[in-house]
């Protein structure tokens, strides 16, 4: 067995948080902090870290009040479920908290799910309480009466006017061996295997453990003085876990949006000198050519310093021209452009002051990687923007690998090294295979990239979830078995992440493909099955198969069909139909082909293959779409 394992030295066992992370969060230091701790872009209303702490706690007897209780199932590993139907907002935290208080599970659901989602996710999950906002609350009574669950609707703008009028209650506390298998999240995700949406079963341990690893392995990635703008949604994992937990864990600010609006995206940027920005590729794109950029280039110039990217892969051209866009150099370099009274912020924006305090002399710490390198004749002190990927899934409470923002080897094309206590394989034709050869920074000219040591990612840590709820085959499918006396009880099982890469010679991990059925369309899991469902319930459509296919005007991969059609059939009319059935990321972005049959193979299965070899075919149902 070949195991590549972190270049950070391991936490001790002993040395990882086991317990509610209520009580982690406060161990943090930061829970009586007048300090801002959330604001909301469009309104500038805002709540310190100690009044987010204390709402929280008021909730949680709302909660008691409407009967969610701590109702540990030993079996299962769950308390009593709530799940959250609301956009970001400044009282995210203060909810999810309170239910993680009374000793229960939170099950996050997107604001813009169909009732037919919703009512799964109810079904799935058997929630105790929904808070939704009152736009929402509507939605979750259908989808509770479709999915016959007994569970209560709380309006969210009610709980929190109320509140004040509740006594704050006490968290529930774990024993060790309750508190590592303590479901803590019940997280939507279609898994490896595909098809329809499971819940996957993240725990305490899980969540507080990822945070303690990367914070060993990067230590200036989120620091204090951190002001991070929050578009990507907190009912993502990866939302979740950086803007709800990591940010007032280590006692940063963090900007909430309901939803992504260019403008107010970057007044508010201008506002709170914001200085990090965790976005998906699609919005890098978007920003890059976007011309309402250029009008706040001084305030971006001035405080922007990071931009970490994750979700899905982003190209290095699109990583390139977004730093090119932002300060005028594919390297991040900020060019001398801006006012003096903001070059003088610039060099001590808050996000890097910290940093400096550590390095005095940047390229005397080898910080030269194509990401951060700075041309001849440039200030080696110049102030500059850099770009970090991350890689991971919801099953890994979300992450595998990062770069630390000092890091010599960072590169915009690597999803970073792995972190702490984490161990990964690289399978590729039935057995392990080792490091490649090669950088990462040269891998695009390799001649016979077949011949590189390429396979799927197995992955085992304290990050990765206990399986699926219900779901005995997922888990069958998903997990390798170990059998090892010799290492810790969360490295006994190997998690196959279904995505294909490598290790290159730095130990830097690169994503070059995904798994073969999935489509990672705007930062979001679409099974194909989903929408070929749909399809076929067309009066007339014969058959159908849908591929995802990059989409470059909109930076990311896209859902298209391939139809079998019937006499009478109009795709445009077919993709009209099928918006009004889908939420945005699992619209027909990437068109409509018409086709005489589906490929197939003798058991029925879809060969989609083929279909992605395909070339030359006429697509039609293509439309402007925003983000």
């Amino acid at each position: 067995m070949i195991i590549h394992t972190s270049d950070t030295s391991s936490i001790r066992v002993n040395d990882l948080f086991c317990g509610n992370i209520a009580d982690f969060i406060v161990k943090g230091g930061h829970s009586k902090s007048s300090k801002t701790s959330a604001i909301d872009a469009a309104t500038g209303e805002s709540l310190s870290h100690v009044n987010q702490h204390i709402l929280s706690r008021q909730i949680a007897s709302i909660l008691t009040e409407s009967g969610y209780e701590p109702n540990f199932d030993p079996k299962s590993h769950i308390g009593d479920v709530l799940v959250t139907l609301f956009p970001n907002s400044i009282y995210s935290s203060p909810v999810h908290w309170a239910a993680l208080i009374r000793g229960g599970t939170v099950s996050p659901a997107s604001v813009s799910y169909t009732l037919n989602e919703l009512a799964h996710q109810v079904r799935t999950v058997r929630p105790k309480v929904i808070v939704a906002c009152k736009s929402k609350v509507s939605l979750a009574k259908k989808a509770v009466l479709m999915a016959r669950v007994k569970t209560a609707v709380l309006e969210l703008e009610h709980v929190i006017s109320n509140a004040p009028k509740y006594p704050e209650s006490d968290s529930v506390k774990f024993n060790k061996n309750s508190g590592y298998r303590r479901v803590a999240y019940l997280a939507m995700s279609s898994g490896t295997s595909g098809g329809i949406f499971k819940a996957v079963k993240i725990t305490h341990f899980n969540i507080t453990s990822c945070i303690q690893v990367c914070q060993k392995s990067a230590p200036n990635r989120d620091t204090a003085s951190q002001i991070a703008s929050a578009v990507i949604p907190v009912s993502h994992l990866y939302g979740l876990s950086k803007f709800l937990i990591m940010a007032p864990y280590v006692g940063s600010t963090t900007v909430f949006h309901e939803k992504f609006e260019i403008k107010e995206f970057l007044e508010a940027q201008k506002q709170f000198q914001v200085n990090s920005w965790p976005i998906v590729p699609p919005l890098v794109v978007l920003l890059t050519n976007h011309p309402l950029v250029k009008e706040f280039s001084e305030s971006l110039r001035a405080h922007l310093r990071i931009v970490c990217c994750g979700a899905a892969p982003l190209g290095e051209k699109a990583a390139r021209d977004f730093l090119t866009a932002i300060t005028g150099s594919p390297d991040g370099i900020i060019q001398p452009t801006i006012t003096s009274r903001d070059k003088s912020k610039s060099r001590d924006s808050g996000f890097f002051s910290s940093i400096r305090a550590h390095v005095a002399d940047p390229a005397a710490a080898g910080i030269t990687s194509a990401n951060t390198a700075e041309s001849a004749g440039q200030s080696r002190d110049a102030p500059r923007l850099q770009i970090i990927q991350g890689w991971g899934l919801t099953e890994t409470s979300p992450t595998c690998t990062t770069f630390d923002p000092l890091d010599p080897d960072l590169h915009i094309k690597a999803c970073g090294k792995i972190v702490a206590n984490t161990e990964i394989r690289i399978r590729g034709q039935g057995q392990d295979l080792q490091k490649a050869p090669i950088l990462i920074e040269n891998y695009d000219a390799h001649p016979s990239k077949e011949t590189l040591p390429i396979g799927e990612i197995y992955v085992r840590g304290p990050q990765v979830t206990l399986g699926y709820l219900n779901d005995d085959h997922a888990d069958s499918v998903s997990f390798e078995q170990c059998y090892d006396p010799h290492v810790p009880w969360f490295h006994l099982k190997w998690f196959k992440t279904g995505d294909v890469g490598f290790i290159d010679a730095k130990g830097r991990v690169m994503v070059v493909d995904r798994t073969k059925e999935m489509i990672k369309s705007m930062g979001k899991q679409v099974a194909p099955a989903e929408i070929e469902d749909l399809l076929l319930s067309h009066e007339l459509v014969a058959d159908a198969a849908v591929i995802g296919v990059s989409n470059e005007k909109l930076g990311t991969e896209s859902p298209r069909a391939f139809v079998v059609p019937k006499s009478g059939f109009k795709a445009a009319e077919l993709r009209s139909w099928t918006d009004s059935q889908l939420p945005k990321h699992k619209q027909l972005h990437g068109g409509i082909v018409l086709v005489d049959k589906v490929p197939k193979n003798a058991s029925g299965k879809i060969l989609r293959r083929v279909l992605r070899e395909r070339r030359g075919d006429l697509v039609e149902g293509v439309k402007l779409s925003k983000l």
